[in-house]
């Protein structure tokens, strides 16, 4: 598998707001730069409850753009950012919020590259959380939770012919200690496959487990506090049109969660390389 179709890893596999972010913890080649603008489009109606039941009738539709941008300083460290604006509503009082959307800076560090040879890599990956400017209503839109944050994020890959196996876990620390959001644990694992020469496929499989907070109840009035549990499922298509230019379709559902939306997104994103 040839490098320009491994970059198409960054693009393909995440879905917005919880684990990688839009990042991949393999850099490239010393100086390549690398664009994107994404879109995504997230519906729900129902909330996963902590005692398993489903609290049903927020009617939540979110329309979001999302820009990031990667630099590799050597072919070991990626200095990259990204950040977007959305546009939410819902059916439930109040529930209409739209702006920037919180931004990560990050420094991804490849210890060892799976990508030189087949076989195993070892990256390491951390981020500081900017918040946003939207307005925070009682509604989860999963715009996100305009706090800040730090987080750092251990990945293990693995590259044989035309197949990439990766597996990540990260700890996502909110700043101020004082802020209401709860820290993170968070993480992913995917399998992708390159079948012919410029293609992706790509499953992938993310969770958040929030550390602290209480459960959904109408006494909670700020929903940032909430302990959020969620499990996603995501699917993948992405197609290097150029060696610049690269194009990838998203799919994602959650499966599972606590205190969390029973979202579907549907996304695309566009990559351009320097």
């Amino acid at each position: 598998m040839r490098r320009h179709s491994l970059k198409l890893i960054a693009s393909v596999f995440v879905m917005t707001s919880t684990s990688l972010a839009n990042a991949t913890a393999w850099p490239g080649l010393p100086g390549q730069t690398e664009f994107s603008v994404s879109y995504e489009n997230t519906q729900y109606d129902d909330l996963l409850t902590a005692d398993g039941a489903v609290s049903k009738g927020w009617g939540v539709a979110s329309h979001a753009t999302f820009f990031g941008f990667s630099y590799d300083l050597t072919d070991a460290i990626r200095l990259g950012m990204n950040g977007g604006y959305g546009e939410s509503s819902s059916t439930k009082p109040g529930g209409t919020t739209k702006g920037i959307l919180d931004s990560d800076v990050h420094v991804a560090i490849n210890l060892v590259s799976p990508f030189e040879t087949e076989g195993f890599g070892l990256g390491i990956r951390a981020s500081y959380r900017i918040p946003g400017n939207y307005e925070l209503q009682r509604v989860p839109h999963g715009l996100g939770k305009r706090v800040q944050a730090a987080s750092l994020e251990v990945a293990l890959g693995y590259s044989i012919d035309t197949v990439v196996f990766e597996t990540s876990l990260g700890y996502r620390l909110t700043v101020p200690r004082s802020a209401a959001a709860p820290d993170d644990i968070f993480g992913q694992s995917s399998i992708a496959w390159s079948p012919i020469e410029k293609t992706l496929l790509a499953l992938h499989y993310t969770f958040q487990l929030g550390q602290s907070g209480p459960d959904l109840s109408p006494d909670v009035v700020d929903l940032v506090t909430l302990k959020e549990e969620d499990h996603t499922l995501h699917a993948s298509l992405g197609y290097q049109l150029f060696d610049e230019l690269g194009l990838s379709l998203r799919f994602a559902k959650a499966i599972a969660g606590r205190n969390a939306p029973d979202a579907t997104r549907l996304g695309f994103s566009v990559n351009y390389s320097l």
